[in-house]
């Protein structure tokens, strides 16, 4: 997308199109472990009335998807 931007003129009207072949992977098949992991703990939301979100296995989740998504 930066790419895209960065060729872009800034009055430019016409739409970008992008790529996300890993988002039509994820909606197709499961989605990431680190993803699924965090479903199942809704205390590490920061969008609940109490958060937890400084857990150490919250921490190690994000290491693992941010891993996950920059492979792709």
């Amino acid at each position: 997308m930066l790419l895209a931007l960065g060729v872009r003129g800034h009055a430019a009207i016409h739409s970008m199109e992008l790529t996300t072949p890993q988002d039509k992977t994820w909606r197709k098949g499961k989605i990431p472990e680190p993803l699924s992991r965090a479903r199942a703990h809704p205390q590490w939301s920061t969008l609940n009335p109490h958060p937890k979100p400084n857990q150490g296995e919250r921490q190690e989740a994000i290491g693992e998807l941010a891993n996950v998504v920059l492979q792709d």
